[in-house]
């Protein structure tokens, strides 16, 4: 019992740790949410998300409602894997980033939208490895070379 509450507790404290290097250098967190625009699954989620919020706002006309929202989560989904999408993500962060409220919101928002971001890229690079294969050629006292 006591090594899971130990264990907690290090995870706990390597995650406040982290959270705060992102939250005090504004280089590494733009590096974090850079990746997110490229990703197809979270293209989708802010989609989803987007055509949510809108038949939320729009609700008392079912069927515009429904036209608008899945017109809007489409538009938001196909635009942002562009490179103009890209660029005003990145600004727009940083902007954020600078100017943020000093609200514990906004900070939490920030380090999960700096985790996905984290675990995008890590997971891009790793299917980019697998597809690629290996990028050097490795020698051993056994290969003769």
């Amino acid at each position: 019992m006591s090594l899971i509450v130990i264990g907690a507790a290090v995870m706990l404290l390597a995650g406040t740790a982290w959270a705060r290097v992102v939250l005090t250098d504004e280089g590494r967190y733009i590096r974090a949410v850079s990746a997110l625009p490229g990703s197809p699954r979270f293209a989708r989620l802010a989609g989803t998300t987007v055509s949510l919020a809108v038949r939320h706002h729009v609700g008392w006309r079912r069927r515009l409602a429904r036209i608008t929202a899945r017109a809007a989560g489409s538009a938001t989904t196909r635009t942002m894997g562009t490179a103009t999408f890209r660029r005003s993500w990145t600004v727009s962060h940083r902007v954020l980033y600078r100017h943020r409220p000093p609200q514990w919101r906004v900070a939490i928002s920030m380090v999960a939208l700096a985790t996905m971001g984290t675990v995008v890229a890590a997971g891009s690079q790793l299917n980019e490895r697998m597809r690629n294969g290996p990028t050097t050629k490795r020698t051993t006292a056994y290969s003769g070379t």
